[in-house]
């Protein structure tokens, strides 16, 4: 410190001095020009002209000097740099001469301590005793001092403990881990070269400060920057931050990240921390951190209006929710969905006075109140392949109105409903509807509703359970008034102005002549034709607003659904829209988002290769520890094995590959994002083992040229939820012949790829007795393909008892019920007449091929012979009992007469997609 002061001193003279002499040059040359007397106009004319060429000759000897004096002073700093090292090499020798002075003194005691030793017992024996009488001199660590026993005998203790940490640490570098406790001690030049860096670093900063430079850039006392990627290892960094690294290894320790293998993928964050523990400083961009958020909840409740509840119609699949729905507010909805269920989410907005007088007499009710009058109703699909939409619903929902059938009670999609209400702060309303029907027990339904985890009135509970039928009527007025009852006790209300747009997207899809729209809660806000808007990753600017009755409106207040059209790319159903200053501040925030979505994905995929490579790790270290303690003998022979074994997993692993399941690639095309999920998730959820389903591409709109295009170059299906087929894409799907299948129903969508799906499975065979006969006689006939007659061949002559026989199918001869020959006919004629089948009750003659088949020793899948009940139209019908037992190793020898004779037919078997799980 005093150093610095001093430095600081000589500059400011230097500087004084420096001053001075060229004012007293100045002055001097000023001295010995003779002096002119000129008039006051002429002084003032040289004073304007003379000014610019002086200073600039000033200016550049002022320089010229202030160079000079800058390289004195940076001789004399070298100087005293080498003076100071200097220093600081003899105080480091004196230090250890120091330190290696006890080791010294130890050397000596113990020299004097076996000259004694000797000169009483004599001259020791090389080896030792066991009591260790004369141990050797400790080694110990020259800069730790050892400390000698009372009895003048040295320590044994401080030779154990290094020994045992150097066989540790020669075993952890062997690994590849070094522990922080056993880091190597840096050398003296070392600790020397650091302390002199960081004395340059701050004389490099006063004589920056000295230059008067008012940038940042030369402030050393900040960390430098340092750009990172998203992904990098343990060794890449430890070389990107130019640090060794098991030091990279310690931080890493100290910071709780234990696994410090030098091949580990590190994190963005993890990356981040250890850099700027590193001594640098992470960049952090705004640009890329910038994003649109919501504003925060409203403290003025002044500014807070009422808004319209929103009502979300719920309940498993055929309840009556739309049927419901379309008493409350007199429409026919329900006839005009398709297969007769609801497979979108459904708007709709239904004043208070059509509601209360849905039930009532009185045409002319009017509601009571100032408040709002209008309610919004959501009506969501109760199918089990919609899920996705109904958590939705849930999510933007203020009153979920649940709707169980009377003759149905609780179902699996009405059990996902009360979790999701259950896990969200929302008014619940029971409807039990078709409760007119005869025979129907609401008690039980009741109790199932309440087993279900709706504590329900009437059964000890608070939540409203409100009887109805849709078909008569009964009960709309009173399930209208607690809908009112529920929403008003939660005092709903919302900011109109002075609040950023705020919004929740129900549904989207592409409509001819609009292009993108999305249907959209109104939550907080305006909602203005003209805003600039932001939903996940996609934005635009509104360009109409349409509501559910079709007409074009100017401005949305909350609470209510509405139309949006003028996006730039289709929004996710369930995103959160949010209104913006200007397009710029969309863009940005919307490419940030893009951004962070493909890091995330980033990130799952080094969690994966992590896991990965942690296994391959362990495996090595257990095939390590397996070899420790083998001879190399025993080695070679454990690692041919364990080769063995790898190539043969090698094989089996290419042969399942070979083996894996058939795809059947599809191109999905359906009206709406949330139907577009729907379906991709039940169509995926089919197949087995043996056959699965990949979905190519999947997309929102009309199959069109396009997607033809990719199901040809892919060898895909074209499968439509809900769409058309445009004209230009038939050229191409009917001159190569691709499948398409369009339709309106869920279910029936389903059912149509379980069908391609069983088309590939392995077509699987059962053999089936069609037919039986007796050997009644057996003729020897001259064989037909020798020239010489005295070569005979046999030939039996049978009658068909049951069944029929036929010429294509196998034979099966029995002798005592056991298989004795198995082949195919060779010859099967009626008389003197070739027949290709023959009927139950006549007469024939049948010979055999002459290469006969080994009988199978395992028991054959054939069914009983075919009982006496058949009729006499040759029917293939099977009998009932086991099967037939079959002798190992038997040919055919001969058949004699009374052996029963089978006709086998291979019958292709009905296959599922349940088959082989």
């Amino acid at each position: 410190m005093k150093r610095t002061i001093q430095s600081i001193r000589i500059t400011t003279n230097t500087i004084n001095t420096f001053s001075s002499q060229t004012t007293t040059n100045i002055n001097q040359q000023q001295q010995q020009q003779p002096k002119q007397p000129q008039p006051k106009q002429q002084q003032q004319q040289n004073h304007h002209q003379q000014p610019p060429h002086y200073q600039q000759q000033q200016q550049q000897y002022y320089q010229q000097q202030y160079y000079q004096h800058q390289q004195n002073y940076q001789h004399q700093q070298n100087y005293q740099q080498q003076q100071y090292y200097q220093q600081q090499q003899n105080y480091q020798q004196h230090q250890n001469y120091q330190q290696q002075q006890p080791y010294y003194q130890q050397q000596q005691q113990q020299q004097q301590y076996y000259q004694q030793q000797q000169h009483q017992h004599g001259e020791p024996s090389f080896r030792r005793p066991s009591t260790n009488r004369f141990p050797e001199p400790s080694k110990t660590n020259k800069f730790e001092n050892s400390n000698i026993n009372t009895n003048n005998q040295p320590n044994t203790n401080n030779h154990q403990l290094l020994k045992k940490r150097k066989d540790e640490e020669k075993k952890l570098r062997r690994i590849g881990v070094l522990p922080s406790h056993i880091k190597p001690k840096p050398k003296s030049n070392e600790i020397i070269i650091s302390k002199l860096a960081q004395e340059k670093k701050q004389r490099k900063l006063l004589l920056e400060s000295s230059k008067n430079h008012n940038t940042t850039k030369n402030n050393l006392t900040s960390k430098r920057e340092l750009a990172i990627p998203s992904a990098i290892t343990v060794a890449q960094l430890a070389q990107l931050t130019h640090q060794k690294l098991y030091r990279l290894q310690s931080l890493m320790q100290s910071a709780g990240l234990l696994d410090t293998r030098p091949d580990r993928i590190l994190s963005t964050d993890d990356t981040a921390y250890l850099v700027l523990e590193s001594g640098y400083e992470p960049i952090v961009n705004d640009t890329l951190a910038y994003d649109i958020y919501p504003d925060g909840p409203s403290v003025d409740r002044s500014r807070l209006v009422l808004r319209p509840p929103v009502v979300c119609i719920m309940g498993h699949v055929d309840h009556g929710k739309t049927t419901l729905l379309d008493a409350l507010r007199k429409s026919a909805v329900a006839a005009s969905e398709a297969g007769g269920i609801t497979q979108h989410i459904g708007a709709f907005e239904v004043s208070l006075k059509d509601l209360m007088a849905a039930g009532s007499a009185n045409a002319d009710a009017d509601p009571a109140g100032e408040g709002p009058q209008t309610i919004t109703f959501l009506d969501t699909p109760g199918h089990a392949a919609f899920s996705a939409m109904r958590s939705r619903g849930a999510m933007t929902t203020d009153v979920a109105v649940l709707v169980v059938a009377a003759d149905d009670g609780v179902k699996p999609q009405t059990k996902e409903v009360i979790d999701l209400v259950r896990q969200t702060d929302i008014g619940v309303v029971v409807a039990i509807t078709k409760c007119d029907k005869p025979g129907i027990d609401l008690h039980r339904t009741r109790a199932g509703i309440y087993d279900a985890g709706i504590e329900v009135e009437g059964l000890g509970g608070e939540v409203p359970c409100v009887e109805v039928s849709a078909v008569s009527g009964k009960g709309l007025a009173e399930l209208a008034e607690t809908i009112l009852a529920v929403a008003e006790v939660r005092d709903l209300r919302a900011e109109e102005e002075g609040v950023r747009f705020e919004g929740r997207v129900i549904e989207s899809d592409v409509e001819r002549g609009h292009g993108n729209m999305a249907s959209v809660i109104t939550l907080r806000g305006r909602l203005e034709v003209g805003l600039d808007i932001i939903a996940g990753r996609s934005y635009g600017r509104v360009r109409q607003l349409i509501t559910v009755s079709g007409e074009p409106v100017s401005e949305v207040s909350p609470g209510r659904p509405v139309r949006v059209t003028g996006w730039k790319s289709l929004p996710e159903a369930g995103s959160l829209v949010l209104g913006v200053e200007s397009e710029e501040q969309a863009k940005r925030a919307c490419e940030n988002r893009v951004r962070r979505f493909e890091e995330l994905g980033l990130a799952e995929q080094i969690e994966l290769v992590n896991e990965r490579r942690a296994q391959a790790r362990e495996a090595f270290e257990t095939g390590k520890a397996e070899l420790e303690g083998m001879t190399r003998r025993e080695r070679v022979a454990h690692l041919r094995e364990r080769n063995q074994q790898a190539s043969a997993q090698a094989k089996i692993d290419s042969r399942n590959e070979e083996d894996s399941p058939d795809c059947l690639k599809l191109v999905l095309k359906a009206d709406y994002t949330g139907t577009v999920e729907a379906v991709r998730t039940a169509i995926e959820g089919l197949g087995n083992h043996q056959v699965k389903v990949k979905i190519v591409s999947s997309g929102v709109g009309n199959i069109s040229e396009s997607d033809a295009r990719m199901a040809i170059a892919s060898g895909a299906q074209l499968v439509g939820f809900n769409v058309k087929i445009d004209p230009m894409a038939f050229s191409p799907i009917e001159s190569h012949k691709v499948k398409y299948t369009i339709e309106s129903v869920i279910y029936r969508l389903v059912d149509s790829v379980t069908q391609d799906l069983v088309k590939l499975l392995p077509k699987r065979y059962k053999e089936r007795v069609i037919g039986e006969a007796k050997i009644l006689q057996i003729f020897e006939i001259n064989s037909s393909s020798s020239s010489s007659s005295k070569i005979k061949s046999k030939v039996a002559g049978c009658k068909v008892s049951n069944g029929e026989i036929k010429k294509s199918c196998s034979i099966i001869i029995l002798r005592n019920k056991e298989i004795i020959w198995k082949g195919q006919i060779k010859d099967l004629k009626q008389g003197k007449k070739e027949t290709s089948q023959i009927a139950k009750g006549q007469e024939f003659g049948i010979s055999f091929k002459e290469s006969d088949h080994p009988v199978p020793s395992t028991t054959n899948n054939v069914s009983e012979p075919i009982s006496n009940s058949n009729s006499n139209n040759g029917k293939n019908e099977e009998g009932s009992g086991g099967n037939v037992q079959g002798i190992s190793g038997q040919t055919f020898d001969r058949f004699e007469v009374n052996d029963e004779i089978l006709a086998i037919e291979d019958v292709l078997l009905e296959r599922t997609l349940n088959d082989g799980l």
